[in-house]
């Protein structure tokens, strides 16, 4: 998912969408208490993405899936 949504890139941005696993911020990152800022962090962004598949039980969040 990853390598499909940002490349690798920590940094990269596509509109509201931050970091690795490319989480929207508007929806994701208020939901969970984290900044825009704070999802430029790879351990932080994979941490969110994790609770996204946790409480979705899918991949539906992301263009990308394994």
């Amino acid at each position: 998912i990853i390598m499909c949504e940002s490349g690798g890139v920590a940094g990269a941005t596509n509109g509201n969408h931050i970091g690795l696993f490319q989480i929207n911020y508007k929806i994701w990152g208020k939901e969970y208490g984290v900044t825009r800022d704070d999802l430029f962090n790879p351990d932080i962004n994979s941490e969110i993405a994790h609770k996204i598949y946790n409480r979705t039980n899918n991949f539906n969040a992301w263009s990308c899936k394994p």
